[in-house]
């Protein structure tokens, strides 16, 4: 008996340095995680806390560099987060409905191809543990419905699971090359930013870029099990405004003139039609069909403003829908 007992402690004894990385790696994301964390980690901060918003602005990168919430009032505040799709967004309204009072407007803005592309799911909304157990399942059951290549794809079951409860073997690459807390001060400023500029965040810092964004590859709006999930979850999200008495208006971000005259006829042409069929099905939002064309000198990279781009972007939105 008395050598089991000891073989029990030694098994325990083994187990407290994986079961402490386990607790470190839950406690403390900002130590390790990269440098996309932080904008989560806001997103759910403002759906934590008191302040209710008259304005809330939901989307990727894009909203993040293109839209100055600050410029659009003191009760605007950006839950864009990069990376994003409707998916992301989707939940990070409702859970902003469920502690706040309903805004009477929200933005919504997404690059092209997030209309049809989760190229982060895996790594960032998984990987951060972005959406609740309920949420993920939810995403899963639909996504399985709408063939969806990413819901479907191979170990992404094992990755939910690794990242729920904090595995070693899914964050051990990150706690190494971080040295465990070497991220900490990096991130805790980005957040910090983050609530100065209440979402506001620059992707691209030049003072003007002539490069092709990734829309400019598509010879073809494309088409597959991802972009019907998506799709989904932006008619979930315009029903959930209209059910909640918000004003959506659905934007299209600007691009450079480089992009923009490298746009091919038949991807035009679908989004174009893609635009309009929520246009058509919700005729009570304001949904723009069009990509406005910007000049290069405005954009920080291919795909995002630079800091005055987005003074004459936001100033625009502000004339033509606030006030």
């Amino acid at each position: 008996m008395k050598k089991t007992w000891i073989f029990f402690a030694k098994c325990i004894l083994a187990a407290l340095p994986f079961l402490a990385v386990i607790v470190f790696t839950a406690a403390a994301p900002l130590c390790y995680m990269d440098k996309e964390y932080p904008a989560r980690a806001y997103t759910h901060e403002v759906i934590g806390s008191d302040a209710d918003h008259d304005v809330l602005i939901l989307g990727d990168s894009r909203a993040m560099a293109d839209v100055l919430p600050t410029e659009l009032g003191d009760s605007c505040v950006s839950l864009a987060t990069g990376g994003a799709t409707a998916i992301e967004n989707y939940f990070y309204l409702e859970d902003y409905l469920e502690e706040h009072t309903a805004p009477k407007k929200c933005l919504i803005l997404y690059a092209p191809f997030h209309y049809s592309y989760m190229d982060n799911f895996m790594q960032r909304t998984v990987y951060f543990n972005d959406l609740s157990i309920a949420q993920t399942a939810e995403v899963m059951i639909n996504g399985r419905k709408c063939g969806s290549e990413t819901i479907c794809s191979d170990g992404l079951v094992s990755d939910l699971i690794a990242s729920r409860l904090r595995l070693p073997t899914q964050y051990l690459p990150a706690l190494l090359n971080a040295r465990f807390t070497g991220r900490y001060e990096t991130n805790t400023q980005l957040l910090r930013d983050l609530e100065t500029t209440k979402g506001y965040a620059p992707f691209g810092t030049a003072d003007g870029s002539d490069e092709l964004n990734y829309e400019t590859s598509y010879e073809t709006l494309r088409e597959s099990g991802d972009a019907d999930l998506i799709r989904l979850y932006l008619q979930k999200t315009l029903d959930l405004c209209r059910e909640k008495g918000i004003k959506a208006y659905l934007l299209q971000p600007p691009m450079n003139r480089a992009s923009y005259e490298s746009l091919q006829e038949g991807f035009i042409e679908n989004y174009t039609l893609l635009l309009q069929s929520f246009a058509d099905l919700y005729p009570q939002a304001v949904v723009e069909t069009q990509i406005p064309c910007y000049e290069n000198a405005l954009f920080g990279d291919s795909s995002h403003l630079n800091t005055q781009g987005a003074k004459v972007y936001t100033e625009e939105i502000r004339q033509k829908y606030l006030y």
